[in-house]
């Protein structure tokens, strides 16, 4: 955190330390740690007000918004994380989970700023000491998946409870739930499902549908016509 870090040359004056010194931080941090360890850390340069150091705006790529060129500084710093990692004895025997909690508020394409889309995140797992673990997982996926993802990969065989499915089993049912615009949304086997607690309110093809632009419950249909 921010106390434990105990540098406010690198407080960014809105959420807390920089990116890119916060990370080169935990990469040193973790060596204190015994092996096995559990580390979960949160980048914070990607939020609102977009801001990057001064010494890097004249340097990272930039775009129409500005949310552009905050991300471009994060890739950065979780380029230079990797490159100190890399050489620290625990890089290879780690499983690394990267992931957003959501995409941001703002966006330049219609699909990420409504239903499914402001949703719609990747997770990357990355095992730099397994070369088996390459290519990518076509099917629906979400946060929850990542623990028994996790355990089911690290061949962990005691009981344990999670709300999710593991991505390396192909018999797992897959499905999303989240809630957007005072809606849950389901998502399973091609189909968009928006309930307001227990009713049905609108059903769509997806991600055939991916704009969410045709409802196909009866009752929607009829009172189109």
């Amino acid at each position: 955190g921010r106390k434990e870090y105990n540098n406010e040359r690198d407080y960014d004056g809105n959420w807390g330390i920089w990116d890119e010194p916060f990370l080169q931080y935990t990469a040193t941090r973790i060596n204190t740690i015994p092996q096995p360890f559990f580390v979960t850390f949160l980048t914070l340069s990607s939020h609102p007000p977009y801001k990057v150091p001064e010494s890097y705006k004249d340097i990272l790529p930039g775009g129409d918004l500005p949310v552009y060129q905050a991300v471009a500084y994060t890739d950065m710093s979780l380029r230079r994380f990797f490159e100190t990692a890399s050489a620290m004895p625990w890089f290879r025997n780690t499983l690394f989970v990267l992931t957003p909690d959501h995409c941001s508020p703002v966006s330049g394409q219609e699909y990420y700023q409504h239903h499914m889309g402001r949703y719609a995140i990747p997770i990357i797992y990355f095992a730099p000491g397994d070369t088996m673990l390459r290519g990518s997982f076509e099917a629906v996926t979400q946060q929850i998946d990542i623990l028994p993802s996790v355990l089911d990969y690290l061949g962990y065989e005691k009981p344990f409870y999670a709300l999710g499915n593991t991505i390396f089993r192909e018999n797992a049912q897959r499905y999303t739930i989240n809630y957007n615009s005072n809606h849950y949304q389901w998502l399973s086997g091609g189909f968009l499902l928006k309930t307001d607690e227990t009713t049905a309110k609108s059903l769509y093809a997806f991600p055939a549908d991916s704009l969410c632009r045709n409802n196909l419950l009866p009752e929607a249909q009829h009172n189109a016509g």
